[in-house]
């Protein structure tokens, strides 16, 4: 389950590329392995799926502009 993290950056372009290139059981293929990094990080800060899930149903009815207005400076 090893992987380099230059391997593990590059995921994100793939699911670019593969939306780019039109090819659907490509795009599902690459986004089943972005998923899969993000869980694996989730797990490892002690969250889950549900922490994510609920903060989408936080923003919902929120523009883009608003919610990143909304936040406090780190």
């Amino acid at each position: 389950m090893s992987q380099s993290s230059s391997a593990r950056a590059r995921t994100p372009s793939e699911v670019l590329l593969a939306a780019k290139g039109g090819d659907r059981t490509h795009l599902v293929y690459e986004t089943a392995d972005l998923w899969f990094h993000c869980m694996v990080l989730l797990a490892h800060h002690g969250l889950s799926a549900e922490d994510v899930l609920k903060e989408l149903a936080r923003r919902e009815g929120v523009s883009g502009l608003e919610e990143k207005a909304g936040r406090k400076p780190e």
